[in-house]
């Protein structure tokens, strides 16, 4: 399948390029990215305990979630995923004994 890039000579600045390749993706580089995100920090804080691990990585998570729906590079759904993920790690966290 061949898709019209035409508008990469046309770009003017780095966010418009990623903005369509992001709309070509069907939202997948946004959503590559948080990922991505999630697991570096989830990977990183794992000394610590699991439930903080998780809670640690989903917050972080959920503030870039927010930063890249805000500019349009995220879809809400999974913003939407990802601070659920967050609120049931607090849960989960604070319950544990």
């Amino acid at each position: 399948m061949a898709y019209n890039m035409t508008w990469t000579g046309t770009a003017n600045n780095l966010y418009d390029l990623t903005y369509s390749l992001n709309d070509l993706t069907y939202n997948l580089i946004g959503i590559g990215l948080v990922v991505a995100i999630f697991i570096f920090v989830y990977s990183k804080t794992l000394d610590r305990s699991t439930g903080s691990a998780m809670m640690a990585a989903s917050f972080t998570s959920s503030i870039i979630g927010t930063l890249l729906w805000y500019a349009q590079l995220l879809p809400f759904y999974f913003l939407t995923i990802v601070t659920v993920l967050f609120l049931i790690s607090v849960i989960v966290r604070f319950m544990e004994t």
